[in-house]
């Protein structure tokens, strides 16, 4: 598999998984606002995603590993601008 065969799964798990990376950013948003432990404002937006993945229909083991991941990465990513 070559790096832009790999690539191209993540961009499709983006397009077609938008609305839920973009409510969790939002809910990273919200909980950044608490002044709270990281490790508790994490904890809160999984189990607000958790739930929204849930309430959407969606099978949560099938998306936790991923959402794990972008929350690491998205968090990483702010830190370096803020």
């Amino acid at each position: 598999m070559s790096i832009a065969q790999t690539a191209n799964v993540l961009i499709t798990g983006i397009e077609t998984g938008r609305e839920v990376y973009q409510t969790v950013l939002n809910a990273m948003d919200a909980a950044e606002a608490e002044k709270q432990s990281g490790a508790d404002k994490k904890a809160w937006v999984l189990a607000f995603i958790e739930s929204f993945i849930k309430d959407l229909g969606e099978n949560w083991q099938k998306w936790a590993k991923a959402i794990f991941s972008f929350i690491d990465f998205a968090k990483s990513f702010y830190n370096q601008f803020k």
